[in-house]
């Protein structure tokens, strides 16, 4: 499924080093992932706003599910395409994604989310529901967290690829 790139934007601020980002609190946790987010764009983002076509994977590499034991994991790929700057990447967005689990099974997931920068560091939240397949009925937030932004590579190079550490929560 794909997700809308104005929620991709946010991801697209430049490689994050290896950070911890703190679950949600909730009331009852149902499940909690931890892993990645990794976004590749084409062309790489510069100053200048321009088509663009974002393309990566949320990549939940360790999963712990008390009421589905064999969800060890699971990736959630997105694509989309979008006009797109170093500038113009912290927009809120929504839209859906398909989590593949590591089961075979497939989980489609309603989310919405919003961005701010936190000590310096790029922090989005997505949350929504899941609408079908495994953990149907529950909420789930996933938190990216990114490194600094440096805009040098704005205007030299251009940004091709960034990666967050990722928590996702479902309640």
């Amino acid at each position: 499924m794909r997700k809308t790139l104005s929620a991709l934007a946010a991801l697209l601020v430049l490689p994050a080093t290896a950070l911890t980002v703190a679950p949600p609190a909730s009331a009852l946790q149902l499940g909690l992932c931890t892993g990645s987010t990794t976004t590749t764009y084409t062309p790489a983002l510069t100053g200048t706003l321009k088509s663009t076509t974002a393309t990566g994977a949320d990549d939940a590499s360790l999963c712990v599910v008390p009421t589905h034991p064999a969800l060890h994991g699971f990736t959630g790929p997105f694509t989309g395409t979008q006009d797109l700057s170093c500038t113009s990447i912290l927009t809120p967005g929504s839209g859906t994604e398909t989590l593949y689990w590591n089961t075979g099974q497939v989980s489609q997931w309603s989310w919405s989310n919003n961005f701010q920068n936190v000590n310096g560091i790029e922090t989005g939240t997505a949350t929504g529901p899941i609408t079908s397949g495994p953990m149907t009925g529950s909420t789930l937030t996933q938190v990216i967290a990114l490194a600094p932004t440096t805009l040098a590579d704005c205007a030299t190079t251009g940004v091709s690829q960034v990666t967050g550490s990722s928590t996702w929560t479902f309640a």
